[in-house]
């Protein structure tokens, strides 16, 4: 197969000629729209990987032609309509309607497979360059579930849908650039948890700067080496899972256990401080939680769970629960009392629990806050 294609463009001079065809390289030379120096790199990669040929001939000012061979066997090629693939059948039972010397023959269809769950992080990568947009994504597909956008409107919409655990984002774009949208993700309390890297080709210091004034955690200058993107990506997740773990062992709820942005600090203090004043309420759920922070539901369980890694549930018994731990080294109420200063309505429940986050029985944790005291 031969492909020919010729446009009137500004032509590209000899020496550009042979770089053309490596990733990232761009001419620059009157452009009137940046890209990524990724589209003709990937055209060669396909040709190749089929046994092809590509090439370029140019004359600045008499613009350019671009031609690949490609081979073909056509005694390769099955013509699918003739062949003669066997239908699964199934009898039916005889019926009134079926005469007894007849068979009625359907067609079973396969039955659909069983969703398979994807435990890779979310990345929702914000860029309108399509040849990068397929670049990054095969790049980080192994690791991450990867969507896609066009522009900083269309990511600040998809961010609030999606929730991802990450956003990957180009600055210059149309409708809204990349500084643009990310300040409004960081004063959107939906969104102001998540990690922003800017992967951009703007390489000037005054706007790395200003990415990272913004709140991105990370500022990456294209051209750049995928590798290198994955391991960020993935130091950065990590770092938060650290966090969260910090968070959840520290003997009460403190905000402070994780690096937060304000916003995100101040939601969860005025989550503690709710479990806290209503501690002794059985009825305390996540609507009612939800309600005194001026939220939805949904918002609060998604809000919670990327901070702290907890359901809204979970949250509010294991802030119960190092309520009544703290009580229970006090040792000026009996385990009766604090099991119902802390909400808990069935001692057995209590007891449950508590051993699955401490490990031991209320008795037994006292005994052992005792014999380590003496210790000391």
């Amino acid at each position: 197969m031969f492909v020919e294609i010729h446009d009137n463009g500004i032509g590209i001079k000899p020496e550009h000629q042979k770089l053309i065809f490596d990733r990232f390289y761009q001419v620059n030379e009157k452009r009137t729209q940046s890209t990524g120096g990724i589209g003709l790199y990937l055209s060669k990669t396909f040709v190749e990987q089929h046994h092809g040929v590509i090439e370029v001939e140019s004359e600045p000012g008499q613009g350019s032609t671009f031609r690949f061979w490609m081979p073909m066997d056509l005694g390769t090629l099955v013509d699918v309509t003739q062949q003669n693939y066997p239908k699964p059948e199934v009898e039916l039972p005889e019926s009134e309607e079926t005469p007894a010397n007849e068979k009625v023959l359907t067609v079973i269809e396969p039955e659909e497979a069983a969703p398979e769950t994807d435990d890779r992080p979310t990345v929702l990568l914000v860029e309108d360059d399509s040849d990068l947009v397929s670049f990054v994504t095969d790049g980080l597909s192994e690791l991450f579930n990867v969507s896609s956008v066009r522009n900083g409107k269309e990511g600040l919409e998809m961010a609030q849908k999606l929730t991802p655990d990450i956003i990957v984002s180009d600055i210059m774009m149309p409708e809204m650039d990349g500084f643009e949208m990310g300040k409004l993700l960081r004063n959107d309390l939906e969104t102001s948890h998540i990690p922003l890297v800017f992967l951009t080709a703007k390489t000037m210091r005054e706007d790395e700067i200003e990415g990272l004034r913004i709140g991105a955690v990370d500022y990456i200058y294209k051209p750049f080496n995928m590798v290198t993107l994955r391991l960020k990506l993935l130091n950065i997740l990590e770092s938060r899972g650290t966090a969260k773990e910090k968070f959840r062992a520290s003997e009460l709820l403190e905000p402070e256990k994780i690096t937060l942005s304000s916003l995100d600090e101040e939601f969860l203090r005025n989550a503690v401080a709710v479990v806290d004043k209503y501690t002794d309420d059985p009825n305390l759920d996540v609507e009612k939680l939800s309600e005194h922070l001026s939220l939805s539901s949904n918002q609060t369980y998604r809000k919670i769970k990327a901070l702290t890694g907890y359901t809204a549930k979970e949250f509010i018994r294991v802030q119960r629960l190092k309520i009544a731990a703290q009580l229970l080294m006090q040792k000026k109420r009996t385990i009766s009392e604090i099991i119902y200063m802390v909400g808990f309505s069935s001692p057995s429940y209590f007891s449950r629990c508590f051993k699955e986050q401490y490990g031991c029985t209320p008795s037994e944790f006292i005994e052992r806050e005792e014999g380590g005291g003496e210790e000391g």
